[in-house]
């Protein structure tokens, strides 16, 4: 199979395998699933070549109406919602009007496509299965994370998609386009194609995809002025970041666990996933298939002609319209962990071990500069500054029963509240402005009695159209939340209101968020470190919590923050002090510890199992972010060091609030 044929009409060199294969599968177990009607083998081998995989359109990059019909296209998103498996047509025969036959495959498409005359006949023990999965852009991605998946060209983000016009009296589904998106269908059945192609606005164009960067090892190289920081724009509401994102989802359908390798677990809800796969802007007429044909359709619906009718006419009242959503075919996937880096090869890779030592070469510019560039984020703190580096790096790595191990979440009070008429404080714009540069997943949430009250935290189930809606706490494993409580202020919390602000306890304190399923909740794991700023101690139990102390005489931001150079080295360097948490404990670090808590306890009796958990957690973090490889006695008394200047701050009188 030619590479170039397979990567720009992947369905076409489907079909010309599909004979042989067929042939040597048609009476055996494999018939009746489809697994041997697979590009997944010939696909890896072919995207290992880079280039080749630069040049494949990346639905991250450019609008879906340029992608040429029948190509391979990338695209990396979260997964959303699973919906319910669906059954499709795997093999049928086409009919001619001279009565020859031919066999042919529905894998990977919606329509089945047939030469003028010709008829559908299913064969028997030939429907196959497959899981829709929707997809939405990651939430809360960084800006520079979308213009890598753009490319060298720089070719700019896609604009939020309007669902397309709806055709017919049946499609007269309503609602704005987030909501038109998020409530796409699950599946319909196949329709067919009378070979009129359906015209497309716009000239191809493939967008060079990022996998350079996924698979290259620490890039130092300038990345260019489009890089660097640019003004101090407010952040955006994590809510109306779901709404873009919705509007932006595909569903995604994958066949018979194909695509991830024989080891790979199937997708979960919350998981980013790479996918590379065919489009499918719309189905020109949903259900038309199931209706044109004969009663020999339903053979492999156990037998029942009224059954498969009476599925049909359920999935017409349940899901609007399929042009309402573009259907992504997967060939090929792969999960992306929460350790996973743009910039970084995959974990456990061979290069990855350069990347560390080049990171290690140049640790003593980098964190240092980081921790400046916080601390001036936050008024010259660079003692806030450090704990919020920490915090950031930091991701579960294990449970004691329901408890999450590894989480530092922080809460940075005496912050300055928003000024007469701003949406933000000062500190919220400028700490996400900074983290933003720097992490992959960077979201914002305003609180305040009014916000709290009107927005959606929590995903909810639409029973209705048989979705699951999405809410503001649905982030990807590992993304940092920065909570605005300065805006607080006085003001009566609604029903809506309190359940928010449970949602946020439950991620600080499970890391896991309840889904509202209309009768019951469903639990779901979550990995989202929160920093909160406020003017007075959190409302949330947070757990540590820092004093701010503003410096007037404060040094400017460091000038690094201008160079895309700097920004390269500091977000990979972020990114390999998340994988280093995992590092040893020395059994004599262990003897060292515990002897240090009960001295502790005895001078201070106030001191809790809780505080002891947070300074090993905080010891793990700090040596993580000195990339080393185990925890030594230096670590751990600079964490001592660390709490006693919180301690006393909150102790003072004087700390600006």
């Amino acid at each position: 199979m030619q590479q170039e044929a397979l990567l720009k009409k992947p369905l076409e060199a489907l079909d010309h395998a599909w004979l042989t294969e067929w042939a040597a599968h048609h009476a055996t177990e494999a018939m009746r699933t489809g697994s041997f009607a697979s590009l997944a083998a010939p696909l890896r081998a072919a995207l290992s070549d880079e280039a080749a995989a630069a040049a494949v359109p990346c639905l991250n990059a450019c609008r879906p109406e340029a992608v040429p019909p029948g190509a391979l296209v990338r695209f990396v998103g979260m997964v959303q919602d699973v919906h319910d498996p669906e059954f499709y047509v795997g093999a049928y025969d086409e009919v001619l009007p001279d009565g020859s036959r031919r066999v042919r495959t529905g894998k990977f498409r919606d329509e089945l496509t047939l030469a003028p005359g010709g008829e559908v006949r299913p064969r028997e023990q030939s429907t196959w299965c497959r899981t829709p999965l929707v997809c939405v852009p990651v939430p809360g991605e960084s800006a520079w994370v979308s213009r890598g998946a753009a490319g060298a060209a720089g070719a700019p983000p896609p604009a939020p998609r309007a669902a397309a016009k709806k055709r017919g009296a049946s499609d007269d589904g309503g609602g704005d386009e987030a909501a038109a998106a998020a409530a796409a269908p699950a599946g319909e059945a196949m329709s067919v194609d009378d070979g009129a192609k359906r015209a497309r606005d716009g000239a191809a164009a493939a967008a060079a995809a990022a996998t350079a960067g996924a698979d290259a090892p620490l890039r130092c190289e300038p990345c260019g002025d489009g890089d660097a920081p640019t003004g101090d724009a407010p952040p955006a509401e994590a809510a109306d970041a779901w709404s873009r994102a919705a509007a932006g989802a595909y569903l995604v359908k994958v066949y018979d666990g194909d695509g991830g390798g024989d080891d790979e677990p199937a997708l979960r809800v919350n998981e980013v996933v790479e996918v590379w796969g065919v489009l499918e802007l719309g189905v020109a007429e949903p259900m038309a298939a199931a209706d044109a044909m004969d009663d020999n359709v339903c053979i492999g619906v156990e037998g029942h002609a009224d059954g498969l009718a009476a599925l049909v006419a359920q999935e017409r009242a349940l899901r609007p319209p399929p042009s309402a959503q573009p259907r992504l075919h997967c060939f090929v996937h792969r999960k992306l962990e929460r350790t996973s880096h743009p910039l970084l090869p995959p974990p456990g890779a061979a290069d990855e071990a350069l990347a560390l030592s080049g990171a290690r070469a140049q640790l003593a510019a980098i964190r240092p500069a980081l921790i400046a560039a916080l601390g001036a984020s936050l008024g010259g703190d660079v003692v806030a500054g450090e704990l919020v580096l920490l915090a950031v790096i930091s991701r579960v790595v294990g449970r004691h029963g329901a408890a999450p191990l590894g989480k530092l979440h922080l809460n940075v009070s005496g912050c300055p509240p928003p000024a007469a008429g701003a949406p933000w404080s000062p500190a919220a714009v400028s700490v996400v402005k900074v983290l933003s540069d720097v992490l992959p997943q960077c979201a914002a949430l305003g609180l305040s009695p009014a916000k709290l009250n009107a927005a959606r935290y929590v995903p909810s189930k639409d029973v209705d159209a048989n979705t699951l809606r999405g809410g503001a706490l649905q982030l990807p494993l590992g993304a940092t939340l920065v909570l605005d409580e300065a805006q607080m202020s006085e003001g009566k919390l609604d029903a809506a209101g309190i359940k928010n602000v449970r949602a946020l306890a439950d991620v600080l304190e499970r890391q896991k968020l309840g889904y509202d399923f209309t009768y019951f909740e469903v639990d779901f794991e979550a990995d989202a470190t929160l920093v909160s700023l406020s003017t007075s101690p959190s409302m949330l139990p947070l757990g540590c919590e820092v004093p701010l102390r503003l410096d007037a005489a404060a040094a400017a931001p460091p000038a690094e923050l201008a160079t895309g150079s700097w920004l390269a080295m500091a977000r990979a360097y972020v990114g390999l002090a998340v994988r280093a948490q995992r590092l040893e404990v020395p059994e004599e670090m262990t003897a060292l510890l515990q002897d240090d808590f009960v001295r502790s306890r005895q001078a201070t009796p106030s001191i809790t199992a809780e505080d002891f958990a947070r300074w090993l957690t905080t010891t793990r973090l700090l040596a993580a972010s000195h990339l080393e490889p185990a925890v030594r006695p230096e670590h751990y008394h600079a964490v001592k060091a660390l709490e006693m200047q919180r301690l006393e701050r909150r102790r003072a009188k004087d700390v600006a609030l």
